[in-house]
């Protein structure tokens, strides 16, 4: 590679890392912002696809470099609740998956996918985010993590609210929805995006 190639492909280094930090700048707020106006209070994240960045002692080395990524699709989890053991009728989790880029998610489970030879190119896939909501319909002490969104199957999305049960023994019932992370940017998103939320919500915990 000549010495022009190469100051050209780490200015696209450079560049592509400020992009990356002023999107999560941007995105992190408004999720933030909407389950505040929700009134929930923020519970885990952790990446959706791969690792989380290695400890203090871990062997970067052995890890997949995609763990270096851990913003590109990861989970925010929030929840209505006075105790992350407990829950009782009322209570309900909410679960902000980001997918910043569809064609990483739809390979990366097979194997370390190689970035540059992906199925899909960057043109051919999507930047969503996906919102799932979990109620109990009855009083149980369970983790809300481990034990009710580790434990439950992952509802269905769909363009309007319903009810589907995705833990029968302990009743647990869920909906979700997706848009399109570009939704997010538009004048008014957020308000339209509680509303939509509150929608799905209202309709679990009214069943």
């Amino acid at each position: 590679m000549d010495d022009i190639k190469t100051q050209d492909l780490f200015l696209q280094i450079r560049t592509a890392h400020r992009m990356v930090v002023a999107y999560y700048k941007r995105l992190l707020p408004i999720i933030y912002q909407v389950a505040t106006e929700l009134d929930t209070q923020f519970y885990i994240w952790e990446p959706s696809n791969f690792a989380r960045p290695a400890g203090l002692s871990t062997n970067i080395f052995d890890r997949w470099e995609w763990d270096l990524v851990p913003g590109l699709c990861t989970n925010y989890l929030f929840y209505k609740s006075e105790d992350s053991h407990k829950q009782k009728i009322g209570d309900w989790l909410l679960d902000f998956h980001v997918i910043t880029d569809t064609g990483v998610i739809e390979t990366s489970k097979k194997r370390n996918p190689d970035p540059l030879s992906l199925e899909k190119n960057v043109e051919d896939s999507n930047s969503v985010l996906r919102i799932y909501i979990y109620v109990p319909k009855k009083d149980n002490t369970l983790n809300w993590y481990s034990g009710i969104w580790k434990n439950s199957d992952c509802p269905k999305l769909s363009e309007s609210p319903n009810k589907i049960v995705v833990d029968e023994e302990n009743e647990i019932l869920a909906n979700g929805f997706e848009i399109q992370l570009s939704e997010l940017v538009e004048e008014g998103s957020t308000e339209l995006l509680v509303e939509r939320i509150k929608k799905y919500r209202d309709v679990l915990l009214t069943s």
